[in-house]
């Protein structure tokens, strides 16, 4: 196991308790800024200014919207840390958070405000001189990595940085490790038919009844209890009255599992499930679009930058909870780099209007990532940290 270096993650933590109003209030200024995912521009604007008016010089808009920030020596190792800016919640539903005593209260305020924020705290306590890291260090306030985005934000800064040595994604619950990524498939299934009058014209094909018929068979499909494999039909629209056959619908499948083996599989027969042509007859027409695709990784359960993240959780007195989920670290982690998800704070509700944060976690939260990312890049050794 990693021993801890000095100065103590104690110290750290304590001078992080004292400044926590300051933490809040750069929590608070992120979550003010609508942020769906595909319209995260404003967010990025006020985040790449922050990241300015800390001291960090390098600090960019990437193509893809991305904030991109370069701080360090130039040298190796070249250490990522990543945090997405988009939220599940479109402009309509957004509001202000409001504090509630301990509590932070708002859409987004736990995910992901609290690890975009712990972004702009790691370079203000490196520029301050509080933590030390070794090498190159690459902040990414990433897009796209809520529903429909496609991981496409930390796709395009892995690729602009494919030899990045070790990644660190923020995102989740403080005491969550995400060391395994999982994978998923997502699809629109949509079906055309002539439609007509549900009386005059009973007998004509419905859009609605055959993906009705289309849903039932594929979520009789047998999975997998081990790997864990999950299906969810998200949505279902179409029609356009009682009394009208419908000659439109569409639904969203989502299908998820930790072996790529399992996620093709079933994704060939959910392909052979709904593309049957069965008896709906020559005037229906059913097309499955892909709408995003998330590869699996996993990181050995050995590895150093596993070890040193429970390590440090242990040091602030509190016991990680070691889980697979789908985050920006799945791209680094399918593609071979070391690359793992902790979280900058406590709460509960995510992806609801009742999300909240619990601000004493804030410190805490902060120090995990500082540590780790210092500790994790002075103990950084090629040979042993191979995938």
């Amino acid at each position: 196991m990693p021993t801890l270096n000095r100065p103590p993650l104690q110290d750290l933590l304590e001078a992080l308790r004292r400044r926590t109003p300051e933490w809040l209030a750069e929590v608070k200024s992120i979550a003010e800024i609508p942020a769906p995912t595909f319209d995260e521009g404003r967010r990025a604007r006020h985040v790449a200014d922050r990241l300015r008016q800390v001291g960090v010089q390098s600090v960019k808009i990437d193509s893809v919207g991305n904030v991109v920030a370069r701080l360090g020596d130039g040298g190796r190792p070249y250490v990522m840390v990543v945090a997405h800016m988009d939220t599940v919640f479109p402009l309509h539903a957004h509001r202000a958070p409001v504090e509630d005593g301990d509590l932070l209260r708002g859409p987004g305020v736990r995910d992901n405000s609290a690890g975009v924020a712990a972004l702009i705290g790691l370079a203000k306590l490196l520029r301050e001189g509080l933590i030390s890291p070794k090498g190159s260090l690459y902040l990414i306030a990433s897009v796209g990595e809520e529903g429909l985005g496609n991981l496409r934000g930390v796709k395009a800064a892995i690729e602009a940085r494919p030899d990045v040595d070790f990644v660190v994604v923020v995102d989740g619950g403080f005491g969550d490790i995400v060391p395994y990524g999982v994978g998923s498939v997502r699809w629109r299934v949509r079906a055309r038919t002539p439609g007509g009058h549900s009386w005059a014209d009973y007998g004509v094909p419905s859009a609605v009844h055959i993906l009705v018929e289309r849903a039932c068979r594929v979520l009789s499909i047998p999975l997998p209890a081990e790997p864990k494999t999950a299906l969810n039909i998200g949505t279902f629209t179409g029609g356009v009255s009682v009394n009208a056959i419908a000659s439109s619908a569409e639904f969203l499948l989502d299908l998820r599992s930790r072996d790529q083996g399992i996620l093709t599989e079933v994704e060939g027969r959910i392909r052979a499930t709904v593309l049957s042509d069965g008896d709906q007859g020559s005037d229906v027409q059913i097309v499955l679009e892909e709408l995003g695709r998330r590869p699996t990784g996993d990181l050995r359960p050995a590895h150093p930058l596993l070890a040193m993240a429970i390590q440090t959780l242990r040091e602030l007195g509190q016991e990680a909870r070691v889980e697979a989920a789908s985050t920006d670290a799945n791209i680094p982690l399918a593609r071979g780099i070391p690359a793992l998800t902790i979280g900058a704070s406590r709460g509960a509700h995510v992806h609801t209007a009742n999300e909240f944060l619990e601000i004493p976690s804030l410190a805490p939260g902060l120090a995990q990532v500082a540590w780790l990312v210092q500790e994790a890049s002075r103990q950084y050794n090629p040979e042993s940290w191979h995938f």
